[in-house]
């Protein structure tokens, strides 16, 4: 016991002896180049680089637990963390590099969703949500595939998502989307399909997808104010729900590809539905329309026009100059009187 109290002495003695020549050693004056913007640092070229990185961690959002992790470079060479700054070659007006704290600035965020995804979701398991969760060289995500995963609630810190390919959410008993959800950002496909969403939240209305949106098989039973701003470059599939009607914002809607509204319940089309505008099929089968809007005859549709099992007993007299790249499948239970395009 005497011995390990000696020991401790001693320790405190050289701490305080370091302590001291540091805060008597020479100030230097440098820059932090990176990570940018390009900012002074004040430090003592007694300061050994491990103490200094410490330092500056945290102010660049990187958490003392990880603050260890990053590398302190000059002149593109790593420095030994034991270094006193002036044997590290940190002299006034030189400027010094600290590597990976984009890096481990997404690790924390990923950390805390996954132990807030965890508490919220009892039913999952860390394994699953690791499993096929795919990261991009600076530690961001590239896709995430969470399909299957037992998710009932998403946190509020969901929306820092931002994945540069896919993510899934398929499959699980999603009833609502947190309120910031429209801030999560997705480069190709957002598929929430097979959940058991029945609204989604104002914010969703900003979504800008690179390829695909599927909303399909949930409980939607309306669509928010916003929706008409959701641009999608290849699909939109908002299938197999409960929606009756659309929002007068929908004829916003930009689709590069398919726009797929069949197996709902809408019994009308807003006004401005024929505003939207459809690069592939329009397909609005299997639902209870008796009638559609005359803004329907301004429509470019790039493919097929598709209203099989509905309620039509007409169309109005703009459907002439409707523009349909194949075919206007409109095949009802009823008879129809339709102008001269070709009917399948």
């Amino acid at each position: 016991t005497n011995s390990a109290m000696g020991d401790c002495t001693s320790k405190a003695k050289v701490d305080r002896t370091e302590e001291q020549e540091v805060e008597a050693s020479a100030p230097v004056e440098f820059f932090l180049a990176d990570p940018p913007p390009r900012r002074g640092i004040t430090a003592k070229s007694g300061e050994r680089v491990a103490d200094l990185i410490a330092r500056l961690g945290p102010e660049l959002g990187v958490s003392e637990q990880f603050a260890h992790f990053l590398k302190l470079t000059v002149k593109g060479k790593a420095q030994a963390p034991t270094l006193k700054l002036e044997e590290a070659g940190i002299e006034t007006g030189c400027e010094i590099a600290l590597l990976g704290v984009r890096h481990l600035k997404h690790r924390q965020k990923m950390d805390q969703l996954i132990a807030e995804l965890l508490r919220m979701n009892p039913l999952t398991d860390k394994t699953k949500l690791l499993y096929t969760l795919a990261l991009n060289a600076d530690g961001s995500i590239k896709s995430w595939n969470l399909t299957h995963c037992n998710l009932v609630l998403l946190p509020d810190i969901f929306s820092g998502v931002k994945a540069s390919k896919d993510l899934n959410l398929s499959h699980n008993q999603l009833q609502m989307l947190p309120a910031s959800f429209g801030q999560v950002q997705v480069g190709r496909t957002l598929d929430l399909s097979h959940n058991q969403i029945a609204y989604l939240p104002e914010s969703f209305g900003g979504k800008t997808m690179g390829c695909h949106i599927d909303l399909s098989n949930n409980r939607l039973t309306a669509l928010p104010a916003s929706f008409g701003s959701v641009q999608v470059q290849h699909a939109l599939d908002i299938s197999h729900n409960m929606l009756s009607s659309l929002p007068e914002s929908f004829g916003g809607v930009t689709v590069g590809g398919d726009l797929t509204l069949s197996h709902n319940q809408l019994s009308a089309l807003p006004a401005t539905f024929g505003s939207a505008q459809v690069g592939g099929t329009l397909e609005l089968s299997n639902n209870e329309l008796s009638e559609l809007p005359e803004s329907v005859g301004g429509m470019r549709v790039g493919e097929d026009l598709v209203l099989s099992n509905n309620k039509l007993t007409g169309l109005p007299e703009s459907i002439g100059a409707l523009q349909v790249g194949n075919s206007l499948l409109a095949v009802s239970y009823t008879h129809l009187t339709l102008p001269t395009k070709r009917i399948v």
